[in-house]
């Protein structure tokens, strides 16, 4: 096949419908849904957040019956557009804007830096697939739930879908880093101007700082300087 394999495993191989997302000039609908239905086939997979009559939840029903397919079209998202025409801080009460101030000063002054990336290559993608994957694995443990990424596999092709969707243009990752350590992220992809967001974590050592709740915020005040209308969460 000449299709990315990240792309495909991402479409399904997670818990959300992404056919229509990674289904753009570089992977044809058709054997995007075949890479679904074929690493789909045999195994019971829990789809969640997925539209009832998408392409992906009928496909999945008809070829898969070992698979459930759960509806929640409730999903929350930010309407940008209405935060760029109203401007951001009207829907911030000033004591929400002075904590966020204060907090993400506080970070700055132990030398936390922000980032949006749009593109990884080489090292770079690799230090961030690698301490994202890491962070994601420790929270879902401290939860008691074991994570896809125990499997070296899963890293591979994390690894892959990264560099996929880099070289399509549509990768956005927002970070907060101390140095070389990771402490927070948040990866999307930015499509037809939806910001897709899709795989977060935080570093619980430095919960203090409230580093995932500065990268959320963070995501949506530069999506509104962007070409971002709407944040699928």
């Amino acid at each position: 096949s000449t299709y990315p394999a990240g792309a495909l495993m991402f479409a399904a191989y997670h818990t959300v419908d992404y056919s229509e997302v990674v289904a753009s000039s570089d992977l044809h609908r058709d054997e995007l849904m075949k890479g679904i239905i074929e690493s789909s086939r045999n195994h019971s997979i829990y789809f969640q957040n997925m539209r009832a009559g998408s392409p992906t939840a009928i496909a999945v029903k008809k070829n898969c019956p070992g698979c459930t397919v759960v509806s929640r079209e409730n999903c929350p998202f930010v309407d940008v557009r209405k935060l760029r025409s109203e401007r951001y801080d009207a829907f911030e009460s000033e004591e929400h804007e002075s904590r966020f101030k204060k907090r993400f000063r506080r970070a700055q002054n132990i030398g936390v830096c922000f980032r949006l990336d749009c593109t990884l290559t080489g090292e770079r993608l690799d230090m961030f697939a690698t301490q994202s994957a890491r962070l994601q694995r420790i929270g879902l443990a401290n939860k008691g739930l074991a994570s896809n990424f125990e499997d070296p596999r899963l890293l591979h092709f994390y690894k892959q879908l990264l560099d996929s969707f880099s070289r399509m243009g549509t990768l956005r990752i927002y970070s907060a880093w101390l140095r070389s350590e990771l402490l927070a992220f948040r990866v999307g992809m930015a499509i037809d101007g939806i910001l897709y967001d899709w795989l977060t974590g935080y570093d619980r050592s430095v919960a203090k700082y409230s580093p995932g709740t500065l990268v959320l915020e963070y995501m949506i005040r530069e999506s509104v300087n962007l070409a971002v209308d709407e944040i699928d969460m």
